[in-house]
């Protein structure tokens, strides 16, 4: 299945705008699919990563410019040490490491971003809630339902961000096309 995704955006009429700065947790297959769409939108800088693969990391320097101070083996580490750098977060691990991943992202006061599924029990996305509830984040997860729009669901969670920090997106629309 390729995927092909157009923003459109009036640039000529629009201010400068201060990029809105992402960082993944998980920087794998999901994750590489995630930066393929985020990269085609104006104002959007991809600044960090964080994976236990030492590969991942080297691919997120390689591949898409991230700097090597910026990549690291744990998420609680590059929150630590890069947090005030970034605005969002996606979080792209496996399944089963969601809930830590999206607590501490919550902690750290990012809005972010999760895979489906959200969770692996009800248990853990009712502690996930309370801790995006207690920190006064945003919390989406991406489910692409093959009748929905795409473009909504990558660029909705991402626009609420920049406008909460600032950062905007240029991105006014866009066009995709599953085959």
């Amino acid at each position: 299945m390729d995927t092909e995704i157009t923003v459109i955006s009036d640039s000529a009429n629009e201010a400068p705008v201060k990029p809105l700065r992402v960082a993944f947790i998980g920087c794998g297959g999901i994750a590489q699919t995630h930066i393929s769409y985020l990269k085609k939108m104006p104002g959007v800088s991809i600044i960090a990563g964080a994976d236990l693969r030492q590969a991942a990391l080297d691919h997120m320097h390689t591949a898409h410019g991230v700097a090597k101070d910026h990549l690291f083996t744990s998420f609680d580490e590059m929150l630590a040490t890069v947090g005030s750098e970034i605005d969002a977060v996606s979080v792209c691990t496996s399944n089963g490491a969601h809930a830590p991943a999206v607590i501490a992202v919550a902690k750290a006061g990012k809005d972010m971003l999760c895979e489906k599924p959200i969770a692996m029990s009800a248990q853990e996305a009712e502690g996930m809630v309370a801790a995006v509830k207690a920190a006064g984040v945003k919390l989406t997860s991406s489910n692409l339902e093959r009748s929905a729009e795409f473009c909504t669901s990558v660029r909705k969670p991402f626009a609420a961000v920049a406008s909460r920090t600032g950062a905007s997106s240029a991105a006014k629309s866009c066009r995709v096309a599953v085959h």
